[in-house]
């Protein structure tokens, strides 16, 4: 990550945000650590992986949920074992269906796809995604960790 090009960014409650990244092995993601900017007001953490559908979120493969997230630090969410290949193209959404959630994009100095999610009262991360507002907004300062096969 090129930390000075890192963008302050928050999204309300209720409303998800989903950016796009590629595998960079074939293993297993099991946590999604992401880091949730100082002034959060997230009392929870939901994070989860999307399959890529023609370059939009698609399918969620797995969702976690964090009780009282850390403002100004990496924050975990774990995952149940989730299969990923190498090259292929998935989707980390965050949401906070309570308190405004503050985090990082712009992780770099080439935007990335991201988008919003079309509902702006989710509790929880849908099962397929339904797109609100398309933009280059990505990369997260969040990455899928676990394993290698």
């Amino acid at each position: 990550w090129v930390a000075a090009a890192l963008g302050r960014m928050a999204e309300p409650q209720g409303r998800a945000a989903a950016f796009q990244t590629p595998a960079t092995i074939t293993g297993y993601i099991t946590h999604l650590p992401v880091y949730v900017d100082a002034g959060s007001a997230a009392t929870s953490l939901i994070a989860g992986l999307y399959t890529d559908t023609n370059g939009r979120p698609g399918s969620r493969l797995a969702r976690g949920t964090l009780s009282a997230p850390k403002p100004g630090s990496w924050n975990a969410v774990l995952l149940p074992a989730t299969a990923v290949t190498a090259g292929t193209r998935y989707w980390i959404a965050i949401l906070s269906p309570s308190g405004q959630l503050r985090f990082r994009g712009r992780a770099g100095s080439v935007a990335q796809p991201s988008e919003t999610s079309q509902s702006t009262s989710l509790t929880g991360l849908p099962s397929t995604w339904a797109t609100g507002t398309v933009s280059g907004n990505g990369p997260l300062s969040g990455y899928g960790a676990g394993y290698g096969r």
